[in-house]
C-alpha cells in the first residue's frame, strides 16, 4: 500500500476572549440549551478531542508533483490578500452527529474564487 499524507486547512481562535468562550462550549462546564439532546459534556466528548475549530478544507492529499511547502506558500499567499470576514451570526446546530455552529444571513462573504489555477 502506497503511504501519504493527508492535510487540512482549519480556523482556530487567537488567544483571546472568543477562545476563552469557544473553550468553554468544549468543557464539562458548558451551559446546557433548551432542545439539545442531551447533556452539552456528552455532546462535546468527542470533538472535545479536537479543540474549537472550523473546517475551511477538509482532509485532502496533494496532487502529483505538489509539495507540502507549496500548500504552505500557496495558503501564506491567499490569506494575505483575503479581507477579515464579518457576519451577522452564528445558529448551533446538529450536523452529522456534531453541534456545529453555522453561519446566519448573507453568507457571501464566505466565497472566494481563485484568480488563475496553479500553474
Amino acid at each position: 500500500m502506497t503511504e501519504y499524507k493527508r492535510y487540512a486547512i482549519y480556523y482556530a481562535p487567537r488567544p483571546g476572549d472568543f477562545a476563552t468562550r469557544a473553550d468553554l462550549w468544549l468543557s464539562d462546564a458548558a451551559p446546557h440549551l433548551p432542545g439539545l439532546p442531551s447533556a452539552p459534556a456528552d455532546l462535546t466528548a468527542a470533538p472535545r478531542r479536537y479543540g474549537f475549530h472550523g473546517t475551511i478544507k477538509a482532509p485532502f492529499r496533494l496532487a502529483d508533483g505538489v509539495t507540502e511547502q507549496d500548500l504552505r506558500d500557496d495558503l501564506a499567499a491567499l490569506t494575505a490578500q483575503l479581507a477579515p470576514v464579518r457576519m451577522e451570526g452564528l445558529r448551533l446546530e446538529q450536523v452529522k452527529g456534531f453541534l456545529a455552529h453555522l453561519p446566519e444571513g448573507d453568507e457571501t462573504c464566505l466565497l472566494y474564487t481563485s484568480p488563475s489555477p496553479r500553474d
